[in-house]
C-alpha cells in the first residue's frame, strides 16, 4: 500500500512535467527563415536584402509572406525539406512578389506565388526594371495576376531574362502575357524550361515578345489569349525557336501557337493548338528548318496562315481543314 501511494502521488507531478515543453520545444518554428550565408540570419526577406552587400547569398526557407525589392547583385537560394516545406516567395496581392530595379540577380529553388495587385498591374510574380539582369533557376512561378491592366501577370521584363531549368505557370489575368512580358529593348532566354497554362485577356496567353527571345528545348503549352495563344511577338520583335515543343495552346482570333512577324522555327514541333485563323501559325516565319507542324485545328489555315520565307525539311500535315493558307505561300504544303 505504502508503494502504491508513492506511486499516485508522484504521477500526476510526472505527467505535468511532461505536458510542460521545454524553452526550446516551445518556439514556434518561423514560417519563414532568411539567413546571410556571409553574416548570419534574420527573420524578414527584406530586412536581410537591406543588409546584404553586392555578391550575397540569401538562403530562403519556409514561406515568406510579403514583396521585397532588390537592387544590386545577390543571389536568392531556396532551400527545401522537410520541417520548413517548399522555399516560397509569397506576394499575399501586395504588388510583384520580386521586383529587381538594377544588378544581376540569381533566384535558385524558389517558387513565387500570389503576385500582383488586385485591380491591375505589372509583373505580378517578377518584375525585372531596364538594365537589370535576373536569372531564373530551378525555380517556379505560379498563381499570380494582373487583373484587368498590366502586362506579364507572372513576369514583367524590361532588362535581361534567363529561365533555366524553371517554369512559369498558371498566371492570368494581365492584358498582353499571362506569363512573360519581355519589353522593347529586352532580352530573353528560356533554356530547359516551361511556360504552361497562362491567360491573358488580349495577347500571348503565354509569352508576349516586343524586344529579342530565344527559346532552346523549351516548352510553351496549355496556354490562352484572344491573339498568341502560345507566343505573340511583335513585328519587329526578335524571336528564335529551337528544339522546342509549342502544344495545346488556344486563340479565339489569330495563331493558336504563334502570331508574329518574321521568326525562326528550328527542329520543333508545333501540335494540337487551335484558333480561328491559323491554328498552329499566324503570321511569317522568316526561316524554318526540321520543324513538324502537325494535329492543329482553325476556321482557316489549320497550320499556316501565312508564310514561310525560306528553309526545308519541314513536315506540315493532319492539320484541319488544311495544312496552310493561302494556298501555295508555303513550299511543299498542300
Amino acid at each position: 500500500m505504502n508503494s502504491l501511494y508513492k506511486v499516485m502521488t508522484i504521477l500526476p507531478a510526472l505527467l505535468l512535467l511532461v505536458s510542460i515543453p521545454t524553452g526550446a520545444a516551445t518556439a514556434a518554428r518561423p514560417s519563414c527563415l532568411v539567413s546571410n550565408e556571409r553574416s548570419g540570419g534574420v527573420r524578414s526577406l527584406q530586412e536581410a536584402i537591406d543588409a546584404a552587400t553586392a555578391g550575397d547569398t540569401l538562403v530562403v526557407k519556409g514561406t515568406c509572406v510579403g514583396v521585397s525589392t532588390l537592387d544590386t547583385d545577390m543571389t536568392l537560394k531556396g532551400v527545401s525539406n522537410k520541417p520548413f516545406g517548399q522555399a516560397t516567395l509569397d506576394g499575399d496581392q501586395h504588388g510583384p512578389v520580386v521586383t529587381v530595379g538594377g544588378g544581376t540577380v540569381r533566384i535558385s529553388g524558389l517558387v513565387i506565388r500570389n503576385g500582383g495587385v488586385v485591380g491591375g498591374g505589372d509583373g505580378g510574380g517578377v518584375s525585372v526594371a531596364a538594365g537589370a539582369t535576373v536569372v531564373l533557376d530551378d525555380s517556379t512561378v505560379t498563381d499570380n495576376s494582373g487583373f484587368p491592366s498590366g502586362a506579364g501577370a507572372g513576369i514583367r521584363n524590361l532588362g535581361t531574362l534567363t529561365l533555366t531549368d524553371s517554369t512559369v505557370s498558371r498566371n492570368g489575368g494581365a492584358y498582353w502575357a499571362g506569363g512573360i512580358y519581355n519589353a522593347p529593348g529586352a532580352v530573353l532566354s528560356l533554356d530547359h524550361s516551361s511556360v504552361a497554362d497562362n491567360e491573358s485577356i488580349q495577347a500571348g496567353g503565354g509569352i508576349v515578345n516586343d524586344g529579342t527571345a530565344t527559346l532552346v528545348e523549351a516548352t510553351v503549352s496549355g496556354n490562352h489569349a484572344d491573339n498568341g495563344g502560345g507566343i505573340d511577338a511583335d513585328g519587329g520583335a526578335t524571336t528564335a525557336i529551337f528544339r522546342s515543343v509549342i502544344s495545346g495552346n488556344g486563340a479565339f482570333v489569330g495563331g493558336g501557337a504563334v502570331a508574329s512577324g518574321a521568326f525562326t522555327l528550328v527542329d520543333s514541333a508545333v501540335a494540337g493548338n487551335g484558333a480561328y485563323l491559323g491554328g498552329g501559325v499566324f503570321g511569317t516565319i522568316a526561316y524554318a528548318s526540321g520543324n513538324t507542324i502537325s494535329g492543329n485545328h482553325a476556321q482557316i489555315g489549320g497550320g499556316i496562315y501565312g508564310s514561310i520565307l525560306s528553309g526545308t525539311g519541314n513536315t506540315i500535315t493532319n492539320n484541319t481543314p488544311d495544312n496552310c493558307y493561302p494556298s501555295g505561300s508555303v513550299p511543299g504544303c498542300s
